[in-house]
């Protein structure tokens, strides 16, 4: 009997900032249903994709943040609802973004070194060492059509994020 051996990879993706410009984090967000099509910043198609790969920035090294992820799916009916799938905490390490005029993200732009699940869909697989890295959070969209990430300016165990002008990059695959 002939045996064939393929190949499994997973097609190369850009990353790309979901928020176009920075944001300052405000309130604990709540989300559910809604009658109309979710748009706005921080909210994006995914319906070809099954998982999104975040990065985390922030305005200064050692500062802190804290984001809401959502997927939003639509109802037969039309209407759409809004899936929580975690609360991630970060802390900005050193590593920042580029001098060259242009850059999607500049040198006030630091990386998060540190990244943690605080609640949310434990398939949530985070990166992140102790040597300044930049850190990662890999979701699980589970069949949504949109993905959504807004930033807070508290924690659900109301710990409160130091950072300001924050943002992610973002890559579906």
């Amino acid at each position: 009997m002939a045996s064939t051996t393929f190949t499994l990879q997973t097609q190369e993706r850009k990353y790309y900032k979901l928020h176009p410009s920075n944001q300052t984090p405000s309130g604990v967000p709540t989300k559910g249903y809604s009658d109309t099509t979710p748009s706005g910043t921080g909210i994006t198609d995914c319906k070809y994709a099954n998982l999104a790969k975040l990065i985390f920035t922030g305005d200064a090294d050692g500062n802190t943040g804290c984001a809401f992820v959502w997927g939003w799916s639509q109802l037969a009916s039309g209407e759409w609802i809004a899936n929580f799938i975690a609360e991630i905490t970060f802390t900005c390490g050193s590593q920042a973004g580029s001098a060259t005029a242009g850059s999607v993200f500049d040198t006030g732009d630091f990386f998060a070194d540190i990244v943690e699940l605080e609640y949310g869909d434990t398939a949530t697989k985070v990166i992140t060492d102790t040597q300044n890295n930049i850190a990662s959070a890999t979701v699980d969209l589970e069949g949504a059509s949109k993905i959504e990430v807004q930033f807070s300016d508290t924690t659900t165990d109301a710990v409160t994020p130091t950072g300001a002008d924050l943002n992610v990059a973002m890559s579906l695959f």
